[in-house]
């Protein structure tokens, strides 16, 4: 279901939420601005928890860090509406949304740290790295395809956050082509799929990120894969 109104195949970039849709524990959005949220639905602020990343960035964005986590409320307390809407200044005459797509994810890590028991990423080399590094591991995506389901079978509750972006490669003037085969791609999502349907996996957020998959056409393509393995009633977007 439609956790927001969706605003169509607009742009969204760091700050607007187009689209956020759930079937139970598996959510789909435009951006991963929205995912902090969704996992405080699903994990329990006193429960261990460990997350997997797979993105071409690190969202991990700690510029203002504790000034954001200073004015953030708990993420659990907040309804969606809420939690979108909530604002920082950001200078005398401007203000700026709270949670963007590439600092949500420290504020929630850093609002519930001491439950945090693993942290592991494959990316693309962008972005600030996780400064818990004792809990982190940084995965290597070859291994991905073949490795994934045992990755995720230790006995914590896993959050995998994926964005789509990780897929693709930028060439410049706004051109993306996707870099890794379809093969590879439907290989991640079996994989997945199978941790899911053990249990191991306790929410799964998934990012479009049209911007960076060249477009919304090619980032719904790939998504198709996913919403076939995990037989998603997505509707038509």
């Amino acid at each position: 279901m439609h956790l927001i109104p969706y605003a169509g195949r607009r742009y969204s970039h760091a700050f607007v939420q187009n689209l956020l849709w759930a079937d139970e524990n598996v959510y789909v959005m435009d951006n991963h601005r929205a995912a902090a949220w969704c996992w405080a639905q699903v994990i329990d602020p006193a429960e261990d928890f460990a997350i997997f990343h797979i993105d071409r960035h690190t969202d991990l964005l700690q510029s203002n860090l504790d000034h954001w986590c200073a004015i953030a409320p708990r993420i659990e307390t907040q309804s969606i509406e809420s939690y979108l809407a909530l604002e920082y200044q950001l200078d005398q005459t401007h203000r700026s949304p709270l949670f963007r797509w590439d600092n949500y994810m420290p504020i929630f890590i850093r609002q519930r740290e001491r439950h945090l028991r693993a942290f592991d990423f494959i990316w693309h080399n962008v972005g600030d790295r996780p400064w818990f590094n004792e809990k982190s591991r940084e995965k290597h995506a070859y291994d991905a395809p073949g490795n994934l389901s045992y990755w995720l079978s230790q006995g914590i509750p896993w959050i995998v956050n994926l964005d789509l972006d990780f897929f693709f490669t930028h060439l410049g003037n706004d051109v993306f082509i996707q870099m890794y085969s379809d093969d590879y791609i439907s290989k991640v999502a079996d994989e997945l799929k199978k941790a899911h349907a053990s249990g191991r996996i306790k929410c799964l957020t998934i990012a479009i990120s049209p911007e960076m998959c060249g477009g919304w056409d090619s980032g719904l393509r790939v998504l198709g894969v996913f919403k076939k393995a995990f037989g998603l009633a997505l509707p038509v977007l």
